[in-house]
């Protein structure tokens, strides 16, 4: 009872403007057809718009009014799921397709692209559902993962996850990891980096399928990667055994399709949303919400500290459940200063949803008051499409435009990073505070989230109506941090400065 009641008193407290109107308005016939399967952001040809990469095809953002799809004239034939990332870091986002082999695009400018596929090696299983980037060594230019799925011969046969390492500038990729142990080859459907425990380094979280548990890889020089994720609470719920076609035998978790990484509780700590596709059994994982806890000092020591680890959250968080729960994507969407978040589904009768950060780890299911509803989909990402300063939609094929913008007068900052020296240009890995009205938000750069799927390059803070200046912290990417002070309500461009040597 007490839980119902809290739920019914936080929507009364919804903005107005879900009295008056949908928060979001389907605009697909005004910005044109777009593909409905995973999608990435990121501001290609530099004008200050996010485009979008979608089904193979590149859309261009016409300042906020509309996509047009440039496809046939920019050189490029990809084939699923993409990521993006300044590689070679001349300033220009480049493109990785994970389908088949795998296909990578240089960025050449004004939509142009060469073929750069032959820069990266073939990934021999094509298997892949997802990949992403990030800099794991520190050396200032982002490395790859790549996700493998499987074949199903009465059982699963996982194919296991690559990593390439950028050697820099036009030099490409080459080998640099590859799964060996059994138990550490799952079928993998999503791929995020992120720093899990504040010290500049990135880890990576993989979503692993088939009741696998989910992998949290530390980068180890000797062994390169090193699994974490049962130790830090991040695997999943451990429950009975279960055998693999390839012979491996690992405690059953959940059938995770695409997590995303976000600070929901505005503690500067990065959390798991793990989106888990769930039949009824007990045993199986239902999606699960993962608070990153602050380090802790040590019992009986007297110094040092505790090393992040994960709590479930999930009791708390009142998600209803539904069995083919699919796609993560998070983003704060009224900009009150609490990342809210969309879960898609992929079973006919099941419904994609749309839950508003209530604090406290609890939330409330504000899909009719979005007016958002989609198709069954693997696409969901946030971007600033029309400038506006709030965070639109794609999802199941359709552009949702956000209308709360028109009525509410919360603040927000759009800061835009690039990094020099040790931090690749595009600033993938780094993290930023932002302090305002006595409040604090982080948001880190990534690139790759979900399954497939990639939020905008550039960083959203909804500021509520915490007033500026605002107060900036830049943990960059490869090291160094910096400070600055910043006006709200506009978008900030960061660049790195390099210190003389």
């Amino acid at each position: 009872m007490r839980m119902s009641i809290h739920i019914a008193l936080a929507l009364l407290m919804l903005p107005v403007a879900a009295n008056a109107q949908p928060w979001f308005r389907d605009a697909t016939k005004e910005y044109g057809p777009i593909g409905g399967g995973p999608a990435a952001f990121a501001d290609v040809d530099g004008d200050g718009f996010p485009d979008l990469v979608c089904d193979g095809r590149i859309y261009k953002n016409d300042a906020g009014k509309r996509f047009i799809d440039v496809t046939k004239d920019s050189g490029v034939s990809g084939s699923g799921t993409a990521c993006i990332a300044d590689i070679d870091n001349d300033g220009k986002p480049d493109i990785y397709f994970s389908g088949g082999p795998g296909r990578l695009y240089r960025n050449l400018g004004n939509f142009k692209f060469a073929d750069w596929t032959k820069k990266v090696p073939p990934n021999k299983h094509a298997r892949s559902l997802a990949a992403a980037f990030g800099d794991l060594d520190g050396d200032g230019h982002v490395d790859l993962y790549v996700t493998n799925y499987e074949d199903w011969k009465d059982n699963t046969y996982p194919y296991p996850d690559l990593l390439f390492k950028n050697r820099g500038g036009d030099k490409g990729f080459e080998p640099w990891w590859e799964a060996k142990n059994k138990e550490h080859i799952m079928a993998g459907r999503g791929v995020t980096f992120f720093d899990v425990d504040g010290d500049g380094k990135p880890e990576i979280y993989v979503s692993n399928y088939r009741l696998g548990p989910n992998f949290l890889w530390f980068f180890d020089k000797k062994n390169i990667l090193r699994d974490r994720a049962v130790e830090l609470g991040a695997a999943g719920k451990l429950g009975p055994n279960v055998r693999y076609g390839n012979g491996a035998v690992v405690r059953c978790c959940g059938h995770t399709i695409g997590s995303c990484i976000a600070d929901f509780d505005n503690d500067t700590h990065l959390d798991i949303l793990v989106a888990n596709f769930s039949h009824p059994p007990a045993y199986q994982n239902r999606t699960q919400f993962l608070r990153n806890l602050p380090p802790s000092p040590l019992a009986g020591e007297g110094k040092g500290v505790r090393g992040h680890k994960f709590e479930d959250k999930s009791a708390l968080a009142n998600l209803r459940w539904q069995e083919s729960y699919a796609v993560a994507a998070a983003g704060d969407i009224d900009n009150d200063g609490l990342v809210d978040f969309v879960l898609t589904t992929v079973y006919p009768g099941d419904k994609s949803v749309i839950y508003r950060n209530l604090g406290g780890w609890k939330f409330a299911d504000i899909t009719k008051e979005t007016g958002v509803a989609t198709a069954n989909t693997y696409q969901a990402s946030f971007a600033d499409i029309n400038g506006d300063g709030y965070l639109d939609l794609v999802s199941g094929g359709k552009v949702w435009i956000n209308t709360l913008g028109k009525t509410l007068k919360h603040n927000y900052v759009k800061i835009r990073l690039e990094g020099a020296g040790t931090c690749n240009k595009s600033a993938v890995g780094s993290r930023v505070i932002v302090k305002a009205g006595g409040k604090t938000f982080t948001r880190q750069v990534e690139a790759g989230t979900g399954s497939g799927c990639q939020n905008d390059l550039t960083l959203h803070f909804g500021l509520g109506s915490a007033t500026g200046p605002a107060d900036v912290t830049i943990h960059w990417a490869g090291g160094g941090v910096s400070t600055q002070r910043i006006d709200l309500n506009r978008t900030v461009v960061v660049r790195k400065a390099l210190l003389p040597r």
